[in-house]
């Protein structure tokens, strides 16, 4: 991968994570930090699951332990 690409990958990441981040920008306490992070974990593994399969994310999800 070239510079540019990683560069243009990186600056599409940060526009798909605006809105994640403004939304933990919203939350007023730790509960809701903590809920919104187990939503998002929940949703990162059905996406996952629907895009690379359940054994790959159980792989991925090992490997960042």
């Amino acid at each position: 991968m070239t510079e540019d690409e990683k560069d243009s990958v990186r600056i599409r990441m940060e526009e798909l994570m605006s809105p994640v981040d403004q939304q933990i920008q919203m939350c007023d306490s730790r509960e809701e930090l903590l809920m919104i992070a187990c939503a998002m974990m929940q949703r990162s593994a059905e996406i996952i699951d629907s895009q690379i399969s359940r054994k790959a994310r159980s792989r991925l999800f090992m490997d960042m332990v």
